[in-house]
Order: structure tokens, then C-alpha cells, then sequence
């Protein structure tokens, strides 16, 4: 997938100084992380086998704002995701410039809270379905009696009565069919939410793995496992790798890597936790996961310095 850019773009370096701080994360939590590389994209390396570094330049992408009041996600803007961004890059290879003509990669950064649909057991529609089941059971019990009373009278009280349980259970019959277009009406929105929000994430792999499930089944416990992450509000980050030049000269929108982390909302604050999900997800930056991984959080230390800007890139829109 190619993000599409717009020119001219505000740009934006690291100079990286001696500043750290740490994160403290819960026990037993982990961040989803996902990466992709271009194949177009080979990283040469120097003598000693490392990689040769690349410069680079940010550029801010969306803000997601998650569905509730959430003091800590204010706290972290486009400035507080780059700085953390620049200590774990400098470490993988990837450094800033200040020149225009030397920056190879403009890292596009997307960050925020998803808004996750509400679980199907909790939803609405689910709640009605449940409780008319119980109407539609009960009003059959009481037409079989009706019509079970009507066949030993020899009144036409039987036939009355049979003939409005009749149209009481026809009724109830009714109401359970509507609810449950509703109910699927519902859950094909939720499943379109859940299907962009795992793209935006990285679970895409994940859910094209188990798009065939089956209640019950290995498979399906996966889904269900997959669906329970996705159905919870979730901080993260996007990182995506555009070759800079091209960009600039061409005017052309390549994606080289990109590397998609995040993170449940439960008992999280975003300003907090952003340092270690950094961390945990900067050993794929530039790399092919193969695939979503959940890796422990580190308390995690991030060299940051102060933003410095290099102006505006002009050119066609």
C-alpha cells in the first residue's frame, strides 16, 4: 500500500543530544509489531558488517483520537513521537540530515488511539435477539396449548383463542426476523471496522491466516484471539519509509519499509508507554517481520534531542 503524500511537505530533523528518560511497563504485556520492505529496498553494509546509515527526515502524518477523554494520548503530539522515534533509529541505522540533498528516507509518522467497535456479546442487536428468543419460544409453547385446548372443545372458545396465539407467535416470529437482519446488519460493520483496523495495525496476516475459521476449531480460537485485541481500544504507531528524493524531484510517493506497533489502552498512558513500544518495535525497523509479533515491553531508555526544522519542500501538489 503507497500512502499518498501532498507537497510542499513541512519537514522536520533530529539533532540527536544527550537526554533519557524510562518507561516502566506492567509484567506480562506486549506490543504488537509489524514491519514490511519494498523489494526494492537492500541496505548496504559497511566492512565491519554493519549497515552502512541512511539519513532521513520526518514528516507528520494523521492523528487518530481515540473515542474517550484520554489526558495522557493529549500528551503526545508530533514533536514527543519523533524524539522518541530518534534514539531507536539512530540505533538501527538511521540518521538525521539537515540537508535536503543528502536525506534518503522522509519517515512519515501516524500515530494515536483506535476506536474500537463495541463486542458483539455486549452490542444492541445482540441484547434483542437474545430476549426474543425467549418471546418467540414462549408464544409457540402458548399457541401448541391453544391449539391443543381448541382440538378437545366442542366451544368456539378454543378456535378464538388458538387463532390470537396464532397471531402472537406469528408476531414474535416477525420481531426475530427483523432483529436478526439487524444483528447482521451490525456485525457486518463491526467486521468492516475490525477488517481496516487490523490493516492500520499490522494484523492484516493474521487475519488472512484465519479468514477461514471455524467456531470451536484451533482456527477459530485464533480468530477469536485476534478479534479480542482488535475489539479493544489499541495506542499506536505507523512508521512509513518513502524514498525522500524521488519524492522531492519526481514527485512520485514510493514506499521503501514501513513498521506498524501497538499496544492495548487498558491500564496504559499513551506518554508513558510510547517510550518502550519505540524500543520493543525499532529491532524491525527496515526489516520484513514476516508476519505480526507480540514482543515483551522493555523498560525502555530513549535517547531523544530537540526537533530543528528544515523548512518547507516546494514544488507540484
Amino acid at each position: 500500500m503507497t500512502p499518498f503524500i501532498q507537497l510542499p511537505l513541512r519537514l522536520a530533523v533530529l539533532g540527536l543530544v544527550a537526554s533519557t528518560f524510562a518507561a516502566q511497563c506492567p509484567a506480562q504485556e506486549a506490543v504488537a509489531v509489524a514491519s514490511k520492505v519494498s523489494v526494492d529496498y537492500r541496505r548496504s553494509r559497511l566492512p565491519d558488517g554493519s549497515f552502512r546509515p541512511e539519513s532521513y527526515a520526518f514528516s507528520k502524518g494523521d492523528r487518530w483520537e481515540g473515542a474517550r477523554v484520554d489526558p495522557s494520548s493529549d500528551k503526545v503530539d508530533f514533536m514527543s513521537v519523533a524524539r522518541t522515534l530518534a534514539g531507536p533509529l539512530a540505533k538501527a541505522g538511521y540518521l538525521p540530515t539537515r540537508d535536503p540533498r543528502m536525506t534518503q528516507l522522509l519517515l512519515l509518522v501516524t500515530w494515536g488511539t483506535t476506536r474500537a467497535p463495541e463486542h458483539a456479546s455486549e452490542s444492541f442487536g445482540y441484547s434483542e435477539v437474545q430476549e426474543l428468543q425467549g418471546k418467540v419460544a414462549s408464544a409457540a409453547v402458548n399457541l401448541n396449548n391453544a391449539m391443543t385446548k381448541s382440538a378437545g372443545s366442542s366451544t368456539g372458545n378454543g378456535n378464538s383463542e388458538a387463532r390470537v396465539a396464532g397471531v402472537i407467535s406469528n408476531d414474535a416470529q416477525d420481531q426475530m426476523l427483523d432483529a436478526l437482519t439487524a444483528l447482521s446488519a451490525e456485525n457486518q460493520r463491526r467486521e468492516d471496522i475490525d477488517r481496516r483496523t487490523a490493516a492500520l495495525l499490522g494484523y492484516d496476516s493474521w487475519w488472512i491466516g484465519t479468514i477461514q475459521d471455524s467456531s470451536g476449531t484451533g482456527l477459530g480460537y485464533r480468530r477469536q484471539d485476534m478479534l479480542n485485541e482488535l475489539e479493544e481500544d489499541r495506542y499506536f504507531v505507523v512508521v512509513s519509509a518513502l524514498d525522500y528524493q524521488l519524492l522531492v524531484k519526481r514527485k512520485k510517493s514510493k514506499l521503501l519499509w514501513e513498521a506498524r506497533f501497538s499496544v492495548r489502552e487498558h491500564n496504559h498512558e499513551f506518554d508513558k508507554i510510547l517510550p518502550s513500544m519505540v524500543t520493543a518495535a525499532s529491532a524491525y525497523f527496515g526489516k520484513d517481520s514476516k508476519g505480526l509479533h507480540h514482543d515483551d515491553l522493555p523498560e525502555g531508555k530513549v535517547e531523544i534531542g530537540p526537533l530543528k526544522s528544515l523548512g518547507v519542500v516546494g514544488g507540484a501538489r
